[in-house]
């Protein structure tokens, strides 16, 4: 499958990068590419993780990698994972994924 990063997931990206760069840059550049590898390995594995119950009528999934969390939408009819969210756990994401209910 292929995996695609909507723009708000895009975006959490670079401000996860952003906050933990003010800090370490080094770091920041190597969480983000654990971050990507995590996002660019649901193409071969995105039924792995199972759908969050609040969310189950999108069928948004949820892969973490410690502390944030990744919401996704696997289409496999297109062969899509749209990766909607890059979130922190300690983050209320309800109002951020109402869309998805």
């Amino acid at each position: 499958m292929q995996v695609r990063l909507l723009t708000e997931a895009s975006a959490d990206l670079d401000s996860i990068a952003e906050y933990i760069g003010q800090n370490n840059p080094r770091r920041a550049r190597s969480f983000i590419h654990e971050l990507r590898q995590k996002i660019f390995g649901l193409s071969t594995m995105a039924a792995s993780f199972r759908v969050v119950p609040r969310y189950a009528a999108s069928e948004l999934r949820r892969r973490v990698h410690d502390p944030y969390q990744i919401f996704y939408i696997a289409d496999v009819e297109l062969g899509v994972v749209h990766v909607v969210r890059v979130l922190h756990s300690a983050r209320d994401t309800d109002p951020l994924l109402v869309r998805y209910e």
